[in-house]
């Protein structure tokens, strides 16, 4: 899954070794974005709105957490990122087994109070 994660690096030496190090080139690679990553996927059941689906989910998701062995399972409801998550079309409160066949209606753009409505439940 696209995700974005920012990171923070610190190089330290010692005193008389800095001049060896070099920054490492920037990948010049853009991130897909979800409808790219997950487009093919929302359309295997013959889901009639997956295109128009992945044409709007067009960010980065928050990063996924757990999947270890730690913690069996996932979690995309950290409440920093629900709100990015629904803005995508995802539902951060679960996860299907399935993905939606032809019967299954549009997926609708939640709006700022529905979205905060669906953070507090």
């Amino acid at each position: 899954m696209t995700q974005k994660r920012n990171r923070a690096i610190l190089v330290g030496f010692k005193k008389g070794l800095m001049h060896r190090f070099r920054w490492p080139e920037p990948l010049e690679i853009a991130p897909k974005t979800v409808g790219e990553t997950l487009g093919d996927l929302m359309a295997s059941n013959s889901w009639p709105h997956a295109a128009d689906w992945a044409a709007k989910a067009t960010g980065y998701c928050m990063t996924i957490i757990g999947g270890s062995e730690n913690k069996a399972s996932f979690d995309l409801a950290m409440e920093k990122g629900r709100r990015h998550w629904y803005a995508q079309g995802i539902n951060p409160t679960g996860c299907a087994d399935n993905a939606p066949d032809a019967s299954f209606g549009p997926i609708e753009s939640r709006g700022e109070r529905m979205t905060q409505r669906a953070i507090r439940n």
